[in-house]
């Protein structure tokens, strides 16, 4: 019995073998086809891509040409525009008429003496006006110069060019000697106070107050003359420092003797009927009074 089992297990299992080989057959025969036809696609791609890849080449080389034949275009333009615009162009002959030729010379003949007439005109304005400023400039030199003698020449640089100027009765001195305070002293006119005496330069500043106004003079040099005009007077106040020392100043104060009023007032009194006339004169050259003493302090020396 033993023996008749044997080839009945054997059977079954050469069966099985067959199929495993059949199946290995046919995956390896699916896998050949599969390549195969992937070989086929990758091919095909290839040729494609060498195909697109020429047609690129052959359209670059065509617009490079393209572009190389528009640049040679606009350069033969360019070259035909300069020698167009290096031709000398001639204006188109007029042909006139004689009877319009001679009518457009008497115009022309008319607007250019017009124009000569207008220009003379100008010119003699110009001339006057010339002359004019001339005239106006000699007077206010001249004016300047008379006013600066007058001035400058009348500083008195110690007490007794001061005693000297007040013996001339042309106008009234006040001579002082300020201290540095915080006071103002009052001299003729004007008050003042000194803020700052520079010994080795030789300058002070000063504080003042005129017509009810409150002023600052800075850096006045020794000898300089400062002006101010008071109201109802044609003359200045003139100021003179004429000595700096450590924290002291002296000088003097000169003011008109007589106001516009009372110069208007005299001149009525003397001459009513030409009260203009010595109004006027009384202005330029001022009757001489008697002369008074000067008003100075005691500790002031020459």
């Amino acid at each position: 019995m033993d023996e008749e089992k044997i080839p009945e297990i054997s059977q079954p299992s050469h069966r099985g073998l067959q199929v495993a080989v059949i199946i290995l057959i046919c995956l390896v025969v699916i896998s050949l086809g599969y390549a195969i036809a992937e070989h086929g696609s990758v091919s095909q791609l290839t040729a494609q891509n060498q195909q697109a890849n020429a047609q690129l080449a052959e359209t670059e080389s065509q617009i490079q040409a393209l572009s190389q034949r528009l640049q040679a275009i606009q350069a033969s333009a360019a070259a035909k525009a300069k020698k167009v615009a290096a031709i000398p162009r001639r204006p188109a002959p007029v042909i006139y008429h004689p009877v319009a030729r001679v009518y457009r010379r008497r115009v022309e003949q008319s607007r250019w003496q017009k124009i000569q007439a207008e220009l003379a005109e100008h010119q003699r304005e110009i001339d006057m006006t010339q002359r004019n400023l001339q005239q106006t400039r000699n007077e206010l030199q001249g004016n300047l110069r008379s006013t600066a003698d007058q001035l400058n020449g009348a500083i008195a640089k110690n007490h007794t060019e001061l005693v000297a100027l007040e013996k001339l009765g042309l106008r009234n001195y006040y001579e002082f000697d300020i201290g540095k305070t915080k006071l103002f002293q009052r001299e003729g006119p004007i008050s003042l106070k000194l803020r700052k005496a520079n010994v080795k330069h030789q300058f002070a500043n000063l504080q003042l107050v005129v017509n009810d106004r409150e002023l600052t003079e800075k850096h006045v040099n020794l000898y300089q003359p400062v002006l101010f005009y008071p109201e109802n007077s044609r003359r200045p106040v003139q100021l003179v420092i004429n000595g700096i020392f450590k924290n002291e100043i002296r000088g003097y104060v000169s003011a008109p003797k007589y106001k516009r009023s009372e110069l208007a007032a005299n001149a009525a009194a003397t001459s009513p009927a030409n009260e203009n006339d010595n109004l006027a004169s009384s202005s330029t050259s001022p009757v001489k009074p008697t002369p008074v003493a000067l008003e100075h302090r005691p500790s002031v020396q020459n």
